[in-house]
């Protein structure tokens, strides 16, 4: 090999490594753009997920604030109580329901369950359900919003009212 051909070969190897330090270089330069991206993205989403959490619990304010106030107005706490048990049968779709209030609620809950049960009935398009009234559970002093999320008995949320609790197996609607 003569020396032209040498400096040949050697000028072919400068270029194949130049050519290889560009495509890592691009390679790097590509990855840190995309990595960039990902960060800001990430941040985005933080940002939109903390956004949503705080409508989340402004809402669960607002409606704790809203079962105060409609709990004191007798005729509105009567009618959602009513809409309530309607929503409940509906749901539970059963002919024989346990129902469980609180003792101040008992005499509003008696005073609706009739209206409740013919409305169930009409819109069901079946007969009226039997409902009980759970004596030994009528002793509920304290119901705080966060014991009024919709569960199962095995700890499965529902996707129904925040105001009722339900529990599929023993058909038992809790107020």
């Amino acid at each position: 090999m003569n020396d032209a051909d040498v400096s040949k070969q050697i000028q072919q190897m400068v270029r194949f490594i130049r050519q290889e330090a560009e495509e890592k270089a691009n390679e790097i330069s590509i990855s840190a753009e995309e990595d960039d991206y990902s960060t800001q993205l990430n941040a985005s989403r933080i940002k939109y997920l903390q956004a949503q959490d705080d409508v989340v619990t402004s809402m669960k304010d607002s409606a704790a604030k809203d079962l105060l106030r409609v709990s004191s107005d007798k005729n509105a706490y009567k009618k959602l109580l009513k809409a309530l048990v309607v929503e409940s049968l509906l749901r539970l779709k059963e002919q024989s329901v346990l129902l469980r209030c609180r003792e101040m609620d008992k005499k509003v809950v008696e005073s609706i369950i009739e209206d409740a049960k013919k409305q169930y009935a009409d819109k069901a398009n079946v007969p009226s359900p039997k409902i009980t009234i759970d004596e030994k559970c009528s002793s509920l002093h304290l119901l705080t919003l966060s014991s009024l999320t919709p569960m199962t008995l095995t700890g499965k949320h529902l996707p129904i009212s925040l105001s009722c609790l339900f529990t599929e197996y023993s058909s038992t609607m809790v107020f």
